[in-house]
């Protein structure tokens, strides 16, 4: 996996970006249009409700510049462009749905209640696909709500045409924009700080020497605790990277919580320009240099040439040879993979791009003068590795400069330039494909290594030795670009070596520790290679290796035969490699102990594969893969070793399947090979039908306490400290883990949160429980309402409730303190509300004649009672006051808000025909507003509810369902909406017989019982 794809997000301010795994190689910035911030002549503004969706104001221009410059034109499709931009609309807003009826050259829209038909022309020119969609645009424009982003609409469209055409292809709206053109250009103004959350806080992870940070003493595992005058609970990373960057030399003030310090410090800072590191080097044993290359942005070539110059002095002014790694590197400015090329090599091509249909053709030439020939060079890269990394990489290896060392490259052969627009948005186009010397091609290819590494993992519990590496490469990306018409690369000669490796899980923190450094078996071996030679040409690298590279394969495959060993199987080699041996070996597999019902999601199920050598001579290396749609449980290997004539071995792996899975059912298939390579036939197979655990449905209300922070009415003032009692029951049938209840501002420094936190326990079925959280309100919001995004969520299932609540700012109510008996008056329950308001929410009601105790009154409009270990307030006029002891359960409280709850009937896993048909019945206790339904990425329903009615307190309606299904695994997602905030999502799978099933199935007759 990506080294970096955690969730750190490492800003440091100093931004290092997420690792994408589908990584872009850029030109500079290209602007085709004049950069500006303003809104566009005769607009009322980009962003706004008056945006007019038909002007493609975008979109025309993106147009233009596919038809002017996109690298294929052939691959330019108008009537397949245009169906994708309306499947992006459809995706990005729950209101739209579309049906096509290609045969009739029409399609219906449907926004909401509404729906036309458009007539669809030839649409054989690329401008026919922009007066279609303005046709459709207009319409949406007249029944998309005001409230609605129609811009975000006119990018989902843009996105939807991109992606016809190569992954790599797309619209960045403008802050994707702004941190492609930070990380390329490789500095900003800010602190110094590398950052990200640690449960829960906003922790410094290491601060850059020489930056104001690490001069102001801030250390690593500081937690900032505040910016300016906002709190940092529950603030987002990008939300406090932007409060942090800015104009080198302006002050921000932070505050800093250190351990063992009882309180918050302090610390005035002024941002400096700070660099983005993309270099790191170690002086290796033996005087090899190595040189880490993290990303290519706009200093990495000076970056480079500084680490060289180092590395040199603290040897002597003389490097043994050079570890050049790549690994995990996804590219980035192409400019920069050209000058690290030419610093290595000294005469030939460096790279060739070819553009508009092949016919543009650009050869860059190394240079002689400054370039390193002294020492030889071991590349390192792995699946990794893309774009710019590959450029240089092939490079060095086609120049015959050095070798390559460890797993195939990702395969990216593309060139893209940015062109920007006035709303500051960017089209990302693919403009060329490049050639590595010798005119060779690794579009969806990658660069083959000259040594390939094979990490292996062995025991008890995993077994990753026979698959790939789970890298995602360019091929496996929809609608990658061709193998261009450059030449491919000849099949040469290549070691590959398997090494054992310790499964040990990495430390998050050693990303961020420049004294982790580890040598680890890959830079070992080329640290090795390049000690045992005295030339700097890639084949004498190689031929001088090769006495290295038996003995380290020896050693390795012994590690593993041992390992087998200890767990009870033999592991020889001794024979020639031959074909696989499917064809002599009998399989079943089976999931052990599973009766017809299925496996409960969050269980631990065994599945157990057998294999009989049917042959009459000795087959080694036996062992097996599975595949499956279904992630947890594809891929696993299975090991029998050598097997005698008529001998049979079993395996057994045991697969942990999440507790929050939904219900869904996969076929799992089994393949099997030896020494000579995996098998291509399914020889066994087995249903794997996981059934959902009932999960927690939550209901929450809230209340304001200010009786200690404020005037004591509930309600919220300027300059009150208030405590947010949050009470929540779990309304649904199952339990789950641990509830945790956050809090995030929405209202920027109206308000400061003091604790957005909060640990409920666990709440079985009918349980409630309340939790606190703390803050207090500057001033009034310039837009409205205080704003809070409420989350309530289990650690286990995954239950989830999510909306952002509206509190008013109010003038407050004057309140004298009471102390009596009060009781309800008349035969009728009356409302206990949560402020002394007549739109307070209501949290229960007191029964007839119950008594409670009065703690203060608000005018003639409201009291505030005890009820139990809360309070509430009641019409002033409701109760009148009672010589009685208190009742011991006078309220019935409500429950609250609580997402809609989805329930689904009549519905299989696995079935042969062409529909799912099954019913869904939705309730809410608040109201609905509509729903839709995804098969697969497909939008296939959508109805509104706002029109269903209430009976007995209570919303409900069955929907049935008729959905069009697949061949093989696919997942069915209902969205039910109570407001856009508030919303319930239902995920499950249903599998579908096909032929490839039915062979598979065939295969092997005693897996048929196991479904």
């Amino acid at each position: 996996m990506l080294s970096l794809l955690v969730t750190v997000a490492a800003v440091a301010l100093t931004v290092y970006p997420d690792l994408n795994p589908t990584p872009e190689l850029e030109t500079k910035a290209e602007s085709a249009v004049a950069s500006s911030n303003g809104a566009a002549p005769g607009s009322s503004g980009f962003f706004n409700s008056g945006y007019d969706l038909a002007s493609h104001q975008t979109l025309s221009r993106v147009m233009l510049l596919v038809r002017e410059n996109y690298v294929d034109p052939d691959r330019v499709k108008p009537r397949e462009m245009f169906l994708a931009a309306l499947d992006y609309v459809e995706k990005s807003v729950p209101e739209v749905i579309v049906q096509e009826e290609l045969s009739k050259n029409r399609l219906t829209v449907q926004v909401g209640k509404q729906s036309r038909v458009f007539e669809l022309g030839e649409m054989n020119q690329i401008w026919e696909v922009t007066m279609a969609l303005r046709d459709i645009f207009r319409f949406m424009q007249n029944t998309v709500s005001e409230t609605d982003e129609r811009q975000n609409i006119e990018y989902a469209a843009i996105n939807g045409m991109l992606s016809t055409l190569d992954p790599h292809s797309i619209l960045l709206k403008p802050e994707s924009f702004d941190e492609v053109k930070l990380s390329t250009k490789g500095e900003f103004g800010g602190l110094g700080i590398v950052i990200s959350i640690r449960d829960g806080s906003l922790t410094i992870m290491s601060p850059i020497s020489g930056t104001p940070a690490s001069r102001a003493g801030l250390k690593a595992r500081d937690k900032i605790v505040k910016i300016g005058a906002e709190s940092t609970v529950n603030m987002g990373l990008e939300e406090a990277v932007s409060r942090l960057r800015g104009k080198p030399g302006t002050p921000v003030d932070i505050w800093i919580q250190r351990k063992n310090w009882s309180e918050p410090r302090k610390f005035q800072l002024r941002r400096a320009i700070i660099k983005i590191e993309s270099v790191t080097s170690k002086l290796l044993a033996g005087g090899v240099g190595y040189v880490k290359i993290k990303n290519f942005q706009g200093n990495t070539y000076d970056d480079l040439n500084m680490h060289l110059e180092k590395l040199k002095v603290e040897h002597s002014d003389e490097l043994k040879g050079l570890v050049l790694d790549l690994r995990n590197n996804p590219g980035g400015l192409l400019d920069q993979a050209k000058l690290i090329s030419d610093r290595f090599i000294d005469h030939g091509a460096l790279v060739i791009t070819v553009g508009e249909g092949n016919r543009k053709r650009e050869v860059i030439p190394a240079h002689f003068a400054g370039t390193e020939m002294d020492y030889p060079i071991v590349v390192l890269v792995n699946g990794g590795s893309a774009s710019a990394s590959e450029i240089v990489a092939g490079a060095i290896k086609n120049q015959n400069r050095g070798i390559v060392l460890g797993q195939q490259t990702f395969g990216k052969g593309s060139v893209q330039v940015l062109y920007d627009f006035q709303d500051r948005s960017a089209l990302k186009l693919t403009i060329a494909q490049y050639l590595t010397p010798g005119d060779i091609s690794i579009q969806s290819v990658g660069i083959e290594p000259d040594v390939e590494l094979i990490p292996a993992t062995i025991n008890e519990e995993r077994i990753h030795l026979f698959v790939s590496d789970e890298h995602p490469r360019e091929k496996d990306l929809d609608k990658h670009l061709d193998h261009s018409e450059g030449l491919e690369e000849e099949e040469g000669k290549i070691v590959r070596m398997v090494h054992l490796v310790e499964d040990e899980e990495p430390d998050p923190e050693a990303e961020y520790n420049d004294d982790a450094f580890t040598v680890d078996f890959e830079i070992g071996l080329a640290r090795d290679i390049l000690l045992g030679t005295n030339s700097i040409k890639r084949e004498d690298l190689l031929k001088d290796s090769a006495e290295l590279f038996a003995k380290r394969s020896a050693v390795e495959a012994k590690r593993i035969a041992e390992q087998f060993k200890k767990m009870g199987v033999p592991w020889t080699n001794s024979k020639a490699v031959q074909s696989p041996a499917e064809s002599g070996v009998e399989c079943s597999l089976e999931l052990v102990g599973v009766d017809a019902k299925g496996i409960r999601a969050g269980d631990d199920v065994v599945l157990k594969a057998q294999a009989k050598n049917i042959t009459s001579t000795v087959l080694e290396q036996v062992h097996g893969v599975t595949e499956s749609e279904n992630p947890f449980f594809d891929k696993l290997e299975f090991v029998f070793g050598t097997l005698q004539p008529g001998e049979t071995r079993s395996w057994e792996t045991k697969v942990k399947l999440p507790a929050g899975l939904g219900s869904r059912g996969d076929l799992v298939k089994f393949k099997v090979g030896d020494q000579g390579g995996l098998g291509s036939n399914i020889l066994a197979s087995v249903f794997a039908k996981v059934v959902s655990q009932d999960k927690p449905h939550f209901a929450y209300s809230y209340q304001l306490d200010d009786r200690k922070g404020g005037n004591g009415d509930g309600l919220l003032q300027v300059g009150e400290k208030v405590k947010m009692k949050i009470r929540v029951s779990n309304v649904g049938k199952g339990s789950g883990g641990e509830v945790m209840v956050t809090a995030k501002n929405m209202s920027g420094s109206s308000m400061f949160l003091k604790v957005g936190r909060a640990s409920l326990g666990k709440l079985k079925a009918g349980q409630s429980s309340s939790g606190q959280l703390d803050f207090r309100v500057s001033e009034s919001p310039k837009d409205g309402p205080i704003k809070i995004r409420l989350g309530i969520w289990d650690s286990e299932l995954g239950s989830a409730v999510n909306e952002v609540i509206s509190i008013p700012v109010t003038k407050g109510v004057k309140g004298q303190k009471e102390s009596r008996n009060v009781a309800v008056q008349g035969k009728a329950a009356i409302d206990v509300r949560a402020a002394a308001s007549d739109t307070a929410a209501v949290l229960g009601q007191l029964k007839p004649g119950s008594v409670v105790r009065s703690e203060a009154v608000f005018g003639k409009g409201f009291r505030r009672v005890r009820v139990g270990d809360g309070y509430g307030y009641v019409a002033f006029a409701s109760v009148k006051p009672r010589k009685a002891r208190v009742s011991k359960k006078p309220m019935n409280w409500l429950v609250g808000q609580a997402a809609p709850l989805i329930t689904l009937s009549d519905m299989e896993t696995r079935l042969s025909g062409k529909s799912l048909k099954f019913s869904t019945i939705i309730e809410d206790g608040q109201g609905l507003n509509d729903m839709y339904v995804y098969v697969n990425d497909k939008k296939v329903l959508y109805r509104s509810l706002s029109e269903v009615s209430a009976i007995d307190g209570v919303f409900k309606v069955e929907v049935p369902m008729d959905l069009p299904i697949e061949d093989g695994s696919n997942i069915v997602t209902i969205v039910v909406r109570e407001t856009k905030e508030l919303i319930s999502r239902r995920v499950f799978g249903v599998y579908r017989d096909g032929a490839d099933t039915m062979a598979g199935r065939d295969a092997s007759d005693n897996t048929r019982s196991h479904q």
